[in-house]
């Protein structure tokens, strides 16, 4: 499931869908990530059209995730941090 990991268990800053206009490509990365715990639980699947192979990635699920996902989230640290270490929207295509 796409999802902002510090919004998502705050549920109080996530944007949800009837929030977006889609003004940029920027508001559709913003769709998927706009669920919180609060409504949940949420689902997410992948349909494949043609076989794939290991090295194209794919869904990687984790039982019992869901029963640790605070803690994992609370290790990631402040999200200001995160952003700071993390260069992805100087990389990022959709906002370019």
């Amino acid at each position: 499931l796409d999802l902002n990991p510090w919004t998502y268990l705050a549920g109080d800053d996530a944007t949800t869908a009837d929030d977006l206009r889609f003004d940029s490509l920027r508001d559709f990365s913003v769709e998927t990530n706009a669920v919180a715990a609060a409504t949940g639980p949420h689902v997410q699947g992948v349909v494949a059209l043609l076989d794939n192979r290991a090295e194209d990635g794919g869904t990687v699920l984790i039982p019992g995730f869901h029963n640790r996902f605070a803690e994992w989230q609370g290790a990631l640290g402040a999200h200001e941090a995160y952003v700071d270490t993390h260069d992805d929207m100087a990389r990022n295509r959709l906002v370019k």
